[in-house]
C-alpha cells in the first residue's frame, strides 16, 4: 500500500501510513505485555490454573500481534494438551500473517486431534 502511494505521488499519504503502522504496531507489543501480565498474575498472585481456554487466549493475543513463533513455542510448553482452540487460534494467525510454513505444521497437529 505505501509502494502504491508512492508510485502516485502520494508521498505524504505513504509516511502517514508508516507512521499509523508503526503506532499501531507498538500498541499490539504492549498488549502483548500487558496481556502477559494478567496471566502470570493469574496463576502467581491468586494461585488459578490456567484451563485450555485461557492458553488460547494468549496464543490468539500473541498471533494478533505478529509473534508467530512465540506463540507456537508457548503451545509446546503448556501443561495442558492443547486442544482445536488453540491451534486454530494459531492458524488463524498464520494466515492473517501469510505465513503458510507455520501453518502447514499447525494443521499437522490439528490432524493430530483426530
Amino acid at each position: 500500500m505505501i509502494a502504491a502511494y508512492e508510485q502516485n505521488n502520494a508521498g505524504t499519504d505513504a509516511i502517514k501510513l508508516f507512521r499509523r503502522m508503526q503506532t499501531e504496531s507498538v500498541e499490539h507489543a504492549g498488549l502483548v505485555e500487558e496481556g502477559r501480565k494478567h496471566f502470570e498474575s493469574m496463576i502467581k498472585d491468586y494461585s488459578i490454573s490456567p484451563g485450555v481456554e485461557h492458553y488460547a487466549c494468549m496464543v490468539d493475543l500473541l498471533g494478533r500481534a505478529g509473534c508467530l513463533l512465540e506463540a507456537y513455542k508457548f503451545i509446546e510448553t503448556m501443561p495442558v494438551e492443547p486442544d482445536a482452540g488453540v491451534w486454530g487460534a494459531l492458524l488463524s494467525a498464520c494466515r492473517i500473517h501469510g505465513n503458510v510454513e507455520l501453518a502447514e505444521l499447525v494443521v499437522q497437529d490439528l490432524w493430530h486431534l483426530v
